[in-house]
């Protein structure tokens, strides 16, 4: 149902809308790539008549601009947003098991002092 929505979104030009898509290669229990083939996603867009953008979804100014233009395209976008799952925690890197378990307190206490440079908040 969800390509069934994107097929109708680019037939009818939806410039209003915008997809973006978490590209982290990982999915619920293993790596995307080893039981599907996803990619290439962007081409997957064009062929349903979105303008497709492959970015970095680190980069906030970049995505930002990206969607402030989205609708001048005068069709739906869509934005793969490449990423890494739980960036900038080390532990947290890549790791697929955060995809659907929660830190306990140490890992919680451990992730915020690694994401605000080594202060405890």
């Amino acid at each position: 149902s969800n390509w069934e929505a994107l097929m109708l979104a680019g037939h009818l030009g939806l410039n209003n809308l915008s997809v973006l898509v978490d590209g982290n290669c990982l999915g619920g229990i293993a790596c995307v790539a080893d039981c599907c083939t996803l990619e290439p996603l962007p081409a997957k867009f064009e062929a349903f008549n979105f303008a497709a953008h492959d970015l970095n979804g680190h980069d906030l100014p970049a995505l930002s601009a990206a969607l402030d233009r989205a609708e001048q395209a005068g069709r739906p976008a869509a934005f793969v947003c490449r990423t890494v799952k739980g960036k900038g925690v080390s532990f947290m890197e890549g790791q697929n098991v955060w995809h659907y378990r929660p830190p306990n307190k140490e890992a919680y206490d451990n992730a915020l002092a690694e994401l605000n440079g080594g202060k405890a908040s």
